[in-house]
């Protein structure tokens, strides 16, 4: 029996090994996730993996099993998602926002919408349950060869078809499996056969062999000379096909194009370089501006009337010509799939050449070379813009009604847009009194609610949908075109004209020009810094710029007011009066600045006090509650065996030694010793004797068996069997 008893230590330590390999092919498929997302908590992912995959083969209750695995799940998000301290108001108003958009997003199947910390969450139950499936895979069923190829068909997709580069992964994956296969199929054969084996001597002519061999090959195959491929690539025809047939979920490259009859859908990044600008600041490059909204579309209402370009021909913001005139130079790159010129919004001058003239359309302010044969390739341009210097002030005051041309055109709604659309538009706006403060309420919503940015899994309207309605009211995730369309809608909703405009953002800096005299940055933009805003019209300024979208804020031309006080008269005050009234304001803002010091020190201290009366103990207990789990889990052995002493440290009543020999039978089958359904109790106790090499088992069950069938029920030696029982327990849990 001892040999029995090697054999089956030999086995569960082969199974064992193979459900360790089993936790490392799942980590590959973890693996990804480290460089395809931003999930932060990649490590935790790791850690949370072997701890459920340890749980699992401990084969703990099932209670205790799931306890831990929540409790360690939930430190996880806490870890990476919710605010500190744990437990406070803020922990909690997160949670309760998380439990709505995550709700709302599956019942609505907006599945964009759900939340990192959610989605994490269900990675982290699946983790879970992968320990359970993988157990039963390859413990009980000893199948390993669908569970490699699943991995290896994964990995190679992964690697063929996104950024992941899995060489590293394809080495460990080849390594793993091969010892995976060896073990599983000698397990089969040991089950089946009732072959006996020697783990010690079984390492050393096969495990130890095999390794030396798959070390030789992997070193050879990953450092030797190796040719290049045979076969192309066939990732873009594979992706030039897909975005063919893709009708629903149009994927777009990213980019500046013409084309604007259908909005939404998906964008496939493109860095490629389209022109690099010289420029002493940074701002926006305005290309075209369109006024008809369809509900799906931008298009424009007028012909394009074109007309040869003048200084300070489009006017796209009045009343800047004190403003000092700046240079900058545009070099078009190989890149450029347009031959429009790209300008800043106070373009004022381009130096054009014989080789280039250019005209330009008012309305659109699309501006290109006269002859057709011309091109804004061919070599750098010139030009000369003013900084606009807006204030406040000067917006607000900007009130009075709009010309006729400007409502024509830049008013224009379609019949059939949703009324809550307008409602939405209107509240928002309802508490403002000016049109800058109006439009800067409709800008701002966007930060102020659920909006994100994103430009993947963006849906197509339906026929029957209206583009910015879907937006505002069902998905709230989408890019420039969303938000600006969005805004432009909204404003023009009450009765404020304004209209949608195409360019670049200020791309990267990549060199500083500068010398002692001037300031000048060379910056490079790509098709990435293709992008879309608003443009609001106020009467004697003219079209000025908003940037409705979450995460950009290059385009700003509003400044804070300037000290404007008046007319010539003012400046000529006395020194003395100027004097003292600076002095009263001096000693007015100290004693606010003291009162104001004064208040928070009573804050404080009132928080203080109210953080002491009101201590949180919470954090503690989960604490004290985990490191006692953490204890439980590596001691458990140790503590269940206490426990069962301490519970039968001796026997009262022949009903407690009946009672503690039934939890003894539960215990061996929790070791996977269990009765047999045709075996005596005397046959068990000798075969667990034999297992362990006692006899304790045998003298206790024969003490079992006649208390049960003697009349008299009595315990003949208390001690003794107290004895028996604790020896048994001991040599199980030792």
């Amino acid at each position: 029996m001892e040999g029995n008893r090697r054999m089956q230590q030999g086995e569960a330590f082969l199974s064992f090994l193979l459900y360790v390999g089993g936790l490392l092919l799942a980590l590959e498929w973890l693996s990804p996730l480290h460089d395809l997302t931003d999930s932060e908590p990649f490590s935790l992912f790791v850690i949370y993996a072997i701890l459920c995959f340890g749980l699992t083969y401990l084969q703990l209750s099932s209670l205790l099993s799931f306890f831990i695995k929540m409790m360690g799940l939930l430190f996880i998000i806490d870890r990476a998602f919710l605010p500190r301290p744990a437990f406070g108001s803020e922990w909690f108003q997160q949670i309760q926002w998380e439990g709505r958009v995550n709700i709302n997003a599956l019942f609505n199947q907006n599945w964009h919408q759900l939340t990192d910390l959610f989605q994490t969450f269900l990675l982290l139950i699946l983790i879970a349950l992968m320990s359970y499936l993988l157990y039963f895979w390859l413990i009980t069923m000893k199948r390993v060869f669908v569970y490699i190829v699943l991995t290896i068909v994964f990995i190679t997709v992964m690697d063929t078809f996104t950024t992941f580069q899995a060489d590293l992964a394809i080495i460990r994956l080849l390594m793993v499996s091969l010892f995976m296969l060896v073990i599983g199929n000698y397990l089969k054969r040991v089950k089946q056969q009732g072959l006996t084996f020697e783990v010690g001597l079984w390492f050393e002519k096969v495990v130890v062999p095999l390794f030396v061999i798959v070390a030789i090959a992997v070193f050879v195959g990953y450092y030797a000379p190796k040719s290049e491929p045979v076969w192309p690539d066939p990732v873009p025809f594979l992706t030039t096909t897909a975005e063919r047939l893709t009708t629903n979920d149009q994927n777009r490259q990213v980019g500046y194009s013409e084309d604007d009859a259908q909005l939404g859908g998906s964008f496939e990044q493109d860095d490629t370089p389209v022109f690099r600008a010289n420029t002493p600041v940074e701002h926006y490059w305005r290309i075209e501006s369109l006024d008809t909204y369809t509900g799906h579309s931008w298009e424009r209402s007028t012909e394009l009337s074109y007309q040869s370009f003048q200084d300070d021909a489009l006017d796209l913001i009045y009343n800047q010509q004190d403003q000092m005139l700046q240079n900058a130079t545009i070099d078009y790159l190989d890149g450029a799939n347009f031959d429009r010129l790209v300008y800043p919004q106070g373009l004022s001058q381009v130096n054009q050449t014989e080789a280039l003239s250019l005209q330009f359309d008012h309305e659109t302010g699309i501006i290109e070379p006269t002859n057709a044969n011309d091109s804004l390739h061919s070599e750098p341009i010139e030009l000369s813009f003013r900084d606009p210097d807006l204030t406040v002030d000067q917006l607000r005051r900007a009130n009075g009604p709009t010309p006729a041309d400007i409502t024509s055109l830049y008013l224009q709604l379609p019949d059939d847009l949703p009324d809550r659309v307008r409602e939405l538009a209107e509240e928002i706006v309802s508490e403002e009194s000016t049109r800058y403060d109006q439009a800067v309420a409709i800008e701002q919503y966007f930060n102020q609610g659920d909006f994100t940015y994103q430009t993947q899994n963006i849906p197509v309207p339906e026929d029957d949908q209206d583009y910015v309605d879907q937006f505002l009211f069902e998905t709230q995730a989408g890019y420039c075109d969303n938000f600006s369309t969005s805004m432009v809608v909204m404003l023009r909703s009450v009765g404020i004209p304004a209209r949608w405009v195409k360019g670049f953002t200020s791309g990267e800096q990549i060199e500083d020009l500068s010398t002692a005299d001037q300031e000048m940055y060379q910056y490079e933009v790509t098709n990435g810094n293709a992008h879309s805003w608003v443009e609001v019209y106020f009467l004697e300024i003219g079209w000025v710029p908003f940037e409705p979208t979450i995460g950009f804020s290059g385009n700003e031309v509003v400044y804070e007011d300037s000290e404007e006080e008046g007319d010539q008269s003012d400046s000529s005050l006395d020194e003395e009066e100027i004097e003292q009234e600076d002095q009263e304001e001096e000693e007015s803002l100290a004693e606010e600045q003291e009162q104001e010091q004064q208040e928070e020190q009573e804050e404080t201290a009132a928080e203080t006090e109210q953080a002491t009366s009101q201590f949180n103990i919470w954090p503690w207990f989960i604490g004290l509650v985990g490191l006692s789990l953490i204890i439980a889990a590596i001691r458990w052995k140790w503590l269940l065996k206490k426990a069962i002493l301490w519970r039968w440290s001796h026997f009262k009543e022949p009903k407690d030694l009946q009672k503690a020999y039934h939890q003894l039978l539960k215990l061996l089958a929790l070791f996977r010793v269990k009765r047999a359904a045709n075996q005596t109790l005397h046959d068990f106790a000798q075969d667990v004797d034999q297992l362990f090499g006692i006899t304790s088992m045998s003298k206790l069950t024969n003490s079992y068996a006649r208390l049960l069938y003697r009349d008299d029920h009595s315990l003949d030696d208390d001690q003794a069997l107290v004895q028996y029982y604790q020896n048994v327990v001991e040599t199980i849990l030792s």
